[in-house]
């Protein structure tokens, strides 16, 4: 249920007392009920957390909280468990691009088979490593091609690829340089989009380009207007140029793609944004933003509770999520928002 009357009773007296406070959300059980919960933002309280005393959800972040609070240290468990999970990329690209070759010299030995013929890798090849502590799992997915020309295996590989994509948190987008861009490579960029992936674009054989940078970099933006976000780097698999950097890019955009944004530094940015370029009004009716706040990350979600949620344009949208951009970076990341109203947060 939504704030009540009384809740805001004992708020106010424990305001009035000068205390830090937390406020706990108890019995949000699944995403639904915690996008619900944003609703108790309306109350002011900086530190909100939300938990599941029967499922013992956000029990470990509160203990942590109060702890942190009062100087302490936690109790050192006997066993150190890395709770970091793997960062998933995908690495997708057409035919040819050299998706393989570049798998072997990120991990640093041949796993991938690499060949001439086109279309060599059928089953997608996944080899993790660790990169500054971090665990980092890649998967060469077959190279894609025209549908008309996917038969046997190969269309098997292009279903095995989507079942990839679906678990990924990054596609590392592998372009040929040494070759002008291509419609197909369009299309299997717009899967990133499709499936909500953090972006890494990687312009391999770099070494022997058919074109200088600039010429491949205008060509890159006219053609992939929707990838402006994503990080560009120019390889080559066979010289080893600018494989570290891959590495170190994955981290960095995977922090950008499980990042959150406190519902208060939210809810100022998008205040300040609507200030300087007020909403768009509805057919003379005034559009209002309530409040904002994100209820997921990996890719951040963010939900703006409105009034007219339908009036929502997509260019003011544009406008929002580069605001959000020039704050936070996100850097690689897709940004969701999603207008909805006050009695919408509860179904949703």
């Amino acid at each position: 249920m939504p704030p009540q009357d009384e809740d805001k009773k004992y708020l106010l007296e424990i305001q009035k007392q000068k205390r830090a406070c937390f406020l706990l959300v108890n019995k949000l059980d699944n995403q639904v009920e915690e996008l619900a919960g944003y609703e108790f933002a309306s109350l002011g309280i900086k530190e909100m957390f939300f938990i599941s005393v029967s499922h013992n959800k956000g029990l470990n972040t509160l203990t942590n909280a109060i702890l942190k609070y009062f100087h302490l240290k936690p109790l050192e468990s006997p066993i150190h468990l890395s709770t970091n999970p793997a960062i998933q990329v995908g690495i997708i690209g057409r035919v040819n691009v050299g998706k393989s070759s570049l798998l072997n010299a990120l991990i640093e030995q041949e796993r991938a088979l690499v060949s001439e013929i086109p279309g060599t890798t059928i089953d997608p090849v996944d080899q993790s490593i660790s990169h500054h502590n971090q665990e980092i799992c890649f998967v060469d997915t077959a190279g894609l091609r025209q549908r008309s020309k996917v038969e046997g295996l190969e269309k098997f590989a292009l279903d095995r690829t989507r079942k990839v994509l679906e678990k990924s948190h990054i596609a590392l987008l592998v372009l040929d340089a040494s070759t002008p861009f291509v419609e197909l490579d369009e299309k299997i960029a717009s899967l990133a989009g499709e499936y909500n992936l953090g972006v890494i674009v990687v312009f391999n054989k770099w070494d022997i380009k058919h074109a200088g940078f600039e010429t491949i970099i205008e060509d890159f933006k006219h053609k992939f207007k929707f990838l402006q976000y994503a990080p560009l780097l120019t390889t080559s698999a066979i010289s080893k140029r600018h494989i570290l950097q891959i590495k170190d890019k994955i981290l960095e955009v995977y922090a950008y793609f499980s990042m959150r944004i406190s519902t208060s530094t939210l809810n100022q940015t998008i205040i300040e944004a609507t200030e300087k370029h007020p909403l768009p009004s509805d057919h003379g009716k005034i559009v209002r933003i309530y409040y904002s706040t994100q209820f997921a990350s990996c890719p951040p979600q963010i939900a703006l509770v409105m009034n007219r949620p339908k009036a929502l344009h997509f260019s003011y949208k544009r406008y929002l999520t580069n605001t959000l951009r020039a704050k936070f970076g996100f850097l690689g990341t897709p940004i969701l928002l999603l207008a909805r109203g006050k009695e919408e947060t509860l179904q949703t």
